[in-house]
């Protein structure tokens, strides 16, 4: 486990100043498609992706988790307040939220995932009432999977 999480996944020392122009400009693009194009949509791209539900809730007790988790507009849930949809534990949209972390955590470290995915979240949450605490769980199992992935 050493090997790991060893120090790269700690350090800022490999992060070039290029590596943070990438970051920034990818940022800026994830902010525009997110909080400008979809929302512009009528929502029709959120609602494809909320219907790829991967692992649904099998009790009331995880409903209840997940309503207690998720702001009221998550994934534009208004629109979606069916009971399908409150009882999706895991969709695309999670699943897009890991892939983009493992990325971070592959080629950045865990405090630059951690940072970027609270701001996110933080962003999300006050601004458009459409955060998850959970998505800053499946941003560390991103950066995690990312890391484990470069010592290989």
């Amino acid at each position: 486990m050493d090997a790991i999480l060893n120090d790269r996944f700690f350090s800022f020392a490999h992060i070039t100043t290029n590596d943070y122009l990438v970051l920034l400009v990818g940022g800026v693009i994830l902010y525009l498609y997110i909080f400008k194009f979809l929302s512009l949509k009528s929502s029709a791209s959120l609602e494809r992706v909320n219907a790829h539900c991967f692992i649904r809730c099998k009790s009331e007790k995880c409903e209840q988790f997940l309503e207690q988790a998720r702001d009221n507009n998550y994934l534009n849930s208004t629109r979606f307040g069916d009971t399908e949809y409150k009882s999706c534990a895991f969709c695309a949209w999670e699943l897009s939220h890991i892939l983009l972390h493992c990325f971070i955590g592959y080629k950045y470290n865990i405090f630059i995932s951690l940072a970027l995915g609270g701001f996110f979240e933080l962003y999300e949450h006050y601004n458009h009432a459409c955060g998850s605490y959970m998505d800053i769980v499946y941003n560390t199992i991103g950066a995690t999977c990312g890391r484990v992935l470069y010592s290989l």
